[in-house]
C-alpha cells in the first residue's frame, strides 16, 4: 500500500462532512433572508459542489 493511499478515506470523509456542513449553513442562511425555494436548493447545491471540490483539490495539493 502506497503511503499516498493510506490516508485518503479519512481526508475524503473530513472533506464531504465539511461540505454538507457549509451547504447546510448556506441554506439555512438562504432559507433565513427570504430566498425562494428553488434559489436556496440552488445555493445549498453549489455550496456543496465548491466546497467539495475545492477540498480535494486541497488533498492534491498537500499530498506527497
Amino acid at each position: 500500500m502506497s503511503d499516498r493511499s493510506q490516508g485518503r478515506g479519512m481526508w475524503l470523509a473530513v472533506v464531504i462532512l465539511g461540505a454538507v456542513l457549509g451547504a447546510v449553513i448556506i441554506g439555512g442562511l438562504f432559507y433565513m433572508l427570504g430566498g425562494s425555494a428553488l434559489v436556496t436548493l440552488g445555493a445549498t447545491g453549489a455550496a456543496f459542489v465548491g466546497i467539495f471540490s475545492l477540498g480535494l483539490k486541497v488533498y492534491e495539493f498537500l499530498s506527497p
